[in-house]
Formats: structure tokens, sequence, C-alpha cells
């Protein structure tokens, strides 16, 4: 992992993306009956956000026995523990727990500025691009008020602590296909208490 920013890492895979991409719509396709979550129904803000991001708590990317999902587990896995030691350097002996969904943005759709809070501390937030290419994410971090522009790049693995930035993306441009990304968050049990049952797991 690189550093790219405090508390912000980064890290470039090898990934089979046309075999990924697939189980990417085979997730969103499952997605299409579920419920809207009651925070993205009462908020106009994030109205043009993908519908399967809208579900996020309803389903778990890493429970789908897909094409190469076991392969981006692993490699969340190891970057996220690599992230961690640098980040405190040293081991919490925390038991980490996460969970994933897929974005899947159609043309002028966008996730407008949010942050990812739990009330406890070492959470974690990232996401893996699919298929990305033209397109940024910007950060925005709470201590400074500093944006940071993370260029979007297929198979780039973006992931930074919950508690120090919030972020947003640009309205997708391209017409003829689809943006497309796995995010995820990682925090440890201690922060499960009030979690959907079955939605989170180990990592």
């Amino acid at each position: 992992m690189k550093k790219i920013h405090a508390g912000l890492y980064e890290t470039v895979s090898n990934l089979n993306l046309d075999k990924l991409k697939d189980s990417c719509y085979s997730v969103f396709d499952s997605t299409s009956k579920l419920e809207l979550d009651p925070v993205w129904v009462d908020n106009p803000n994030q109205i043009d956000a993908p519908s399967s991001t809208k579900k996020l708590s309803q389903y778990n990317v890493f429970t789908f026995v897909l094409p190469k999902i076991p392969e981006l587990y692993k490699l969340i896995r190891t970057s996220f523990y690599e992230a961690e030691r640098m980040e405190y350097s040293k081991n919490l002996n925390l038991n980490y727990y996460i969970r994933a969904w897929v974005n899947v943005y159609k043309t002028d759709q966008f996730i407008d500025w949010h942050g990812h809070h739990y009330p406890v501390n070492w959470g974690w937030h990232g996401f893996f691009c699919v298929d990305v290419e033209t397109s940024n994410t910007y950060y925005r971090f709470k201590d400074t008020n500093e944006i940071v522009t993370v260029p979007s790049k297929n198979n780039k693995l973006v992931m930074g602590l919950c508690e120090t930035n919030e972020h947003k993306t640009d309205p997708w441009s391209e017409v003829d296909r689809d943006r497309i990304t796995v995010a995820f968050d990682i925090i440890p049990e201690q922060g499960l208490v009030h979690a959907r049952p079955n939605h989170w797991i180990p990592i």
C-alpha cells in the first residue's frame, strides 16, 4: 500500500477485470428486488446514487459465490492489514469485519459528499476500481478542509480512515458503459452492536 495522504492509501493490482465485471453485474441484478435503505429514501442530496448503492445494507458482495470475488476479498484483506499497521505502527489486536457492495453508475449518476461514521475508532472505508476510467473521487479532510483528488484507474484499490474524511465522485459522463466499483467498510467487532445480522463477515 502507498500512502497518498494522511489516513489515505492506494495500491494497484492485476485482477482479471473482465470476469470480476461480470460478477459485479450478477450482484447488481440480484439486488433489483431489494428495498432501498431508509437513509437513502429520505436523502435528497443522494438522489442520483446508483440503485445497488442505496441497498448496501441488504447484501454483502463477499457472500456471493462468483468468479474473482474471493480474489478481491483476499486483496482487500492483505492491503487492509498492511495499511492498518502503517497507520498505527502496531497491531491493535482487534477482530475486524467487512461489508461490501457494488456501485454501478449509469450516465449522470454520482454520489455527493458523505462520510462513513461508526460508533468506534479504527473504522475504514474503501473502494476497488473495476471499470472507472476516466473519472475521479474527491476526499475532503475534516481537520484542514483540504480536498484531494484521487484519479480513478482500473484495478486500483483505495482505502482510508472513516473518521478523517468525506468523499464524493464526479457525475459519470459515459453513455455506452457503466462506472463500476466495489466499495466496502471495515470496522472492529465492537462497532457491530447495532449492525444488521449476517451482513458483516470477518476479515
